[in-house]
């Protein structure tokens, strides 16, 4: 125990020093970390990832709930209104056929059946906004665009968990395969809950109107996250979309009409200190685990997950460019050089790692493709796609959105 309590706080110390770092060499912070946990692995320094407890529970069940419920609480619910037809199309249409196109060219590529390349498109479907959205502050992009990245990522985490979820239970035999069945599996597990994060959401704001501590009001919303988490999971529906439902009444509601500016503000800091620390962890912790991976060469390694990368990026344009298309032809009106910064801003992050650090090894057993155990190839490419992503991409959003001339954009504050 006191171990694994030393290692945590080993791995915390760090991400502190981490952040110092960045504040010198202004490198975005998510970035150094992912930096950071690839260092780690290179070098096989830190505890040994038996040693510090990882398991599928620790990740779902304490990691993912506070990371969501806080994204959830900085999302204006009218600004998700008004942009609800492409925010929608992207996070429930967007995920699907991302699953799909990656499971399919993978599944190819890596001469593996289609569940197994359907399983790493799932996981690895969700995007995150926050270093981009960091780069939207400096670059002064407006409202909407901020909206649409944001409210995109919000909601197709939870998408992306129930669509991982239905191929584990696949995966694991608790569930056939029928087209029909999965679809309503889908919609019923995402509505029940939804539905069961907006009563719980609504119930804890009914509280907080009736009391005034700021202390008593910071862990009664820490219930919440877990509470909407635990409920939903025990009545079968998704506890990730419960948390960010929870999260949006609270946001939108409680910290506007029920809670004092001081309480308002303790709120809002404390759930920003959890998603620094559990963002940290999980990054580190990704470096953790790939060090008994790495065995071989870090450039061999490179050379296998190349594909998974160019396949997540042509997922990425078949879903985004089609999305903006039907969206302006439904009413919206989305200027085409938004497409690109859609494209090339669909970073991954923090859901991808914590639903592939929480795969249980069961699930794909010690299934051999042609680049060895496929489980050791999916956890790889999973890391290969977030460096990628948030390095590459991260690194050069600020320079997309100068060519395309879209930061101090006017237009893009409506």
């Amino acid at each position: 125990m006191t171990e694994v309590l030393g290692a945590y706080i080993g791995l915390l110390l760090l991400a502190c020093l981490v952040a110092i770092a960045v504040k010198i060499v202004r490198l975005p912070y998510t970035i150094a970390l992912v930096i950071v946990g690839l260092v780690i692995a290179v070098t096989k320094i830190g505890p040994e990832p038996e040693k510090i407890g990882i398991t599928k529970e620790m990740i779902f069940v304490l990691l993912l709930p506070p990371l969501l419920f806080q994204g959830s609480l900085q999302l204006d619910l009218q600004h998700l209104r008004e942009n609800f037809r492409p925010i929608s199309i992207l996070a429930i249409f967007g995920v699907v056929v991302s699953t799909i196109v990656i499971g399919v060219m993978l599944s190819a590529i890596w001469s593996v059946p289609l569940i197994f390349g359907l399983l790493f498109g799932a996981l690895i479907s969700p995007t995150d906004p926050i270093s981009v959205l960091a780069i939207f502050g400096k670059m002064g992009v407006g409202r909407r665009l901020r909206t649409i990245v944001e409210g995109e990522s919000l909601f197709n985490d939870g998408t992306g968990v129930v669509v991982f979820g239905i191929i584990v239970g696949i995966l694991t035999g608790h569930h056939e395969f029928h087209v029909s069945g999965a679809i309503a599996e889908f919609v019923w597990v995402s509505f029940g809950g939804a539905v069961v994060g907006a009563a719980l959401g609504y119930l804890a704001y009914a509280i907080l109107k009736r009391i005034d501590d700021h202390l008593l009001e910071v862990s009664i919303t820490v219930v919440l996250a877990y509470g909407a988490f635990w409920v939903g999971e025990m009545l079968h529906v998704s506890g990730i979309i419960a948390v960010v439902m929870a999260g949006l009444i609270i946001g939108n509601y409680g910290t506007l009409f029920s809670m004092s500016k001081k309480t308002r503000v303790t709120v809002l800091t404390f759930w920003e200190a959890v998603d620094f620390i559990v963002n940290s962890i999980l990054f580190l912790l990704i470096g953790l685990e790939l060090r008994a991976l790495l065995t071989g060469g870090l450039v061999a390694h490179l050379l296998e997950v190349i594909p998974a990368i160019a396949v997540v990026l042509i997922a990425r344009a078949i879903t985004v460019y089609p999305t903006v298309q039907i969206a302006n032809r439904l009413g919206d009106s989305i200027p085409f050089r938004w497409s690109h910064v859609l494209f090339w801003c669909g970073l991954r992050g923090s859901i991808p790692i914590a639903l592939v650090l929480g795969l249980p090894h069961e699930v794909i057993g010690s299934y051999q493709g042609i680049y060895g155990d496929i489980s050791r190839l999916i956890l790889l490419s999973a890391f290969g796609v977030v460096f990628f992503s948030l390095v590459i991409q991260g690194l050069t959003m600020n320079r997309l959105l100068v060519k395309l001339k879209i930061e101090r954009e006017e237009g893009a504050f409506n």
